[in-house]
């Protein structure tokens, strides 16, 4: 994981108008996935696929000087994990919502129990296999995605 930034006395609000300037700067790129608050730790968290986008990073964090941007590989291509998601939810019969984890880890469909074939379990077990991507799927009523 690389660090961007001083860190130091951040309060949430700075962070959030710092994670607002990322977004902002960097959301349209297609190795951008997310940016994340984390409880755990002081400052953000960037979910970025490849070399991390340095220069950008240090001219944002100069209005920011007391915030921390630590920048996380995903596990996954951001590209890969949006057609993937953008795939199940136009051919998969039962899925109501698709989308991809905020941290790069996998996909996430919501469907409707009564219009897949098989169980939950089993429809993630063979998504999981035809992908090379672990999707997780649920039963509660679909959701936006992100």
């Amino acid at each position: 994981m690389t660090v961007f930034g001083e860190g130091g006395a951040a309060g949430r609000d700075e962070e959030s108008q710092a994670a607002d300037a990322i977004i902002n700067e960097l959301g349209s790129q297609p190795e951008f996935l997310s940016v994340e608050a984390p409880e755990t730790s002081d400052g953000l968290r960037l979910y970025w696929d490849g070399d991390p986008p340095a220069s950008a990073l240090t001219t944002l964090l100069r209005e920011y000087p007391n915030v921390m941007v630590e920048v996380a590989s995903t596990a996954y291509s951001v590209q890969d994990l949006r057609e993937i998601a953008s795939q199940l939810l136009k051919t998969e019969p039962g899925v109501g919502a698709s989308y991809a984890y905020g941290d790069g880890s996998g996909i996430r469909v919501e469907v409707f129990p009564d219009e897949i074939s098989g169980t939950p379990e089993q429809l993630a077990e063979r998504l999981t296999r035809q992908f090379g991507i672990p999707v997780d799927v649920g039963t509660g009523p679909p959701v936006p995605a992100n």
